[in-house]
């Protein structure tokens, strides 16, 4: 396992970022699918109900992306996760540990430092180009 300290490869940030490009490819998907009537009924739906509907449609079909689980697998790889480690990509396998458990610390920190990655990777020219992930 990797120090909670140590780098993030320019590899991972690029390949998070897809994640998220798929992520949301697919719920725009999920919402041009929809009929005029189809969207109507939905927005009148409890936003509580909405939320959890387009949750389980949208992990439904991230289950079958086969881009995504590739890029999911490879991402383990390169972050050095363990089988009972939670995955950056997947918030539900953090719930199911403690806040006080280290495995849980190490992903909200994963979590935190892919999202700031990807942001300076889109976002380069603003950087000091000790900060920058270039790839």
């Amino acid at each position: 396992m990797q120090s909670i300290n140590a780098p993030i490869s320019p590899a991972a940030v690029r390949l998070y970022g897809r994640a998220m490009e798929i992520e949301c490819e697919l719920e725009e998907l999920l919402e041009d699918s929809m009929s005029t009537d189809e969207l109507l009924a939905w927005l009148k739906r409890p936003y509580k109900q909405r939320e959890v509907e387009q949750a389980k449609a949208k992990a439904r079909r991230l289950g079958q992306h086969r881009e995504y689980q590739w890029i999911k697998h490879e991402l383990a790889r390169l972050l050095d996760l363990g089988p009972d480690d939670p995955h950056p990509l997947d918030p539900k396998s953090r719930r199911k540990l403690p806040p006080n458990d280290p495995r849980w610390r190490r992903a909200m920190w994963l979590s935190v430092r892919l999202n700031e990655a990807w942001v300076d990777h889109l976002c380069w020219w603003r950087q000091p180009s000790h900060l920058r992930v270039v790839g």
